[in-house]
């Protein structure tokens, strides 16, 4: 199973930005557009107001989540793409296109990262 998409509106939720999260996580979990269960989150605090249009609504709260910083289990691959140090040039572009990343890390033969391969430019 994939890890949830939390939906959210911005720092300090007020009605609109938690009502909009709410409406989107829905559309998103029923156009089955994704295969990620959409949870409308909010980064703080509801106003009395924004708590008032939910209860008034018969629609459960958003859930509050403490930060949004994702952590290396959040963004890590189990098996990521990578190129071994011996790796020939051709081979490397056609990795980098084939995979669709911005670059590649690069490891020896004990799969230490010795450096990352990149069409970037900030990459240097």
């Amino acid at each position: 199973m994939s890890a949830p998409l939390f939906v959210v509106g911005h720092r300090k939720p007020d009605t609109d930005s938690s009502t909009s999260a709410v409406a989107y996580a829905r559309f998103l979990n029923t156009s089955g557009r994704y295969q990620e269960n959409a949870i409308p989150v909010v980064p703080g605090e509801l106003t009395p107001q924004a708590e008032w249009v939910f209860k008034y609504a018969n629609v459960d709260v958003p859930e509050r989540v403490e930060t949004l910083a994702p952590r290396v289990r959040d963004v890590a691959r189990l098996s990521p793409d990578f190129l071994k140090n011996s790796d020939r040039l051709r081979d490397a572009v056609d990795m980098l296109i084939r995979t669709g990343h911005s670059m590649l890390p690069i490891v020896d033969e004990q799969h230490r990262l010795c450096g990352v391969f990149s069409n970037r430019e900030d990459a240097g």
